[in-house]
């Protein structure tokens, strides 16, 4: 049994609030500090506006390089690269059509060296 769907996400870079399933364009996160492995995902039969809110939220947060995605109490903040992976694939059958996309990039990590 799939999830049951949460409520639109919300692309506003300032918006703090915490609900299952948001995505958010914002980034708090150090990028100095050491980050752990961490996944969150999330899967639900909903409309297709809905799907759209979604997409919309995630190409606001590429535009900004801050994607803030949130379950319950688990936040992982991501922060594109300025050169990024696209992978996209389409299929169809007799009763089924499907479209996967899938972006990846290399975490661009601050150098600690200086010259002044």
């Amino acid at each position: 049994m799939k999830n049951a769907p949460p409520a639109a996400p919300d692309a506003k870079a300032d918006h703090d609030e915490s609900t299952d399933g948001k995505i958010e364009a914002n980034n708090n996160m150090n990028r100095n500090e050491a980050r752990k492995p961490m996944k969150i995902g999330f899967e639900s039969d909903m409309a297709l506006e809905e799907a759209v809110t979604y997409f919309e939220a995630i190409v606001n947060g590429l535009r900004k390089r801050a994607i803030e995605f949130r379950r319950g109490g688990d936040a992982l903040s991501l922060t594109p690269a300025s050169q990024v992976h696209v992978e996209v694939k389409a299929s169809g059958k007799e009763r089924k059509e499907k479209v996967t996309f899938e972006l990846s990039w290399g975490v661009e990590t601050p150098r600690d060296f200086e010259i002044s």
